[in-house]
C-alpha cells in the first residue's frame, strides 16, 4: 500500500509504502523513474525495506537533519546581516 509519494523532479518519484510478504509487514522506500518513451513509472534499484519498529528512529533522524539544515540557513543569514554592519 502506497503511503506517500514525493516528486523529486520530472523524471523521478520517491514512494514510501507498507508491504506484507509471507505475513510479515515492513516499510519500503524506493526511487521510481519515469520512462520517457511510454511515460510509465519503473522502480529503480535505489531503495530499501525496513522493519516498521524503526520508523520512529528514522523520523527522529530526519527531524535532526531538518534542524541542521535550518541552523545552517540561519547561520548563513546571520553572517550576511553582520556584513551589513547595521
Amino acid at each position: 500500500m502506497i503511503i506517500h509519494e514525493m516528486k523529486i523532479n520530472g523524471k523521478y518519484l520517491l514512494k514510501i509504502s507498507r508491504e506484507t510478504v509471507n505475513g510479515i509487514s515492513f516499510g519500503h522506500i524506493r526511487l521510481w523513474e519515469r520512462e520517457t518513451s511510454s511515460n510509465r513509472l519503473l522502480p529503480t534499484k535505489k531503495g530499501f525495506g525496513f522493519d516498521l519498529k524503526h520508523v520512529d528512529d528514522m523520523i527522529n533522524g530526519l527531524i535532526l537533519l531538518k534542524c541542521f539544515q535550518s541552523q545552517e540557513k540561519f547561520t548563513s543569514w546571520k553572517k550576511d546581516i553582520e556584513k551589513l554592519d547595521v
